[in-house]
């Protein structure tokens, strides 16, 4: 007798798929600044991943205007004016 598994909650990439978190994103970084970062991510409770992708929103809202949710996607893209945003 073969006894067919349930399908479970998808895991890894697959349970990321359609969701509003599926881009990826590959870093080089020196082991100095990686654990730097896991530093950080410890004391804020949060895993390095979660840490740095929350350093990015909040830099981008700063750099867009605050035309990024809290999720990371954009408001009114369209209407945001690339070359407005201040150069350093």
């Amino acid at each position: 007798m073969v006894v067919k598994k349930k399908p479970g909650k998808p895991t890894g990439i697959d349970a990321l798929k359609g969701s509003s978190r599926d881009g990826r994103i590959s870093l080089r970084l020196h082991p100095d600044i990686k654990s730097g970062l896991a530093f950080l991510a410890r004391e804020d409770g949060r895993t390095l991943s979660g840490y740095v992708e929350r350093l990015f929103v909040d830099h981008l809202r700063a750099e867009l205007q605050n035309h990024i949710e809290a999720d990371g996607s954009m408001v009114g893209f369209p209407e945001i004016r690339f070359s407005s945003i201040r150069r350093r």
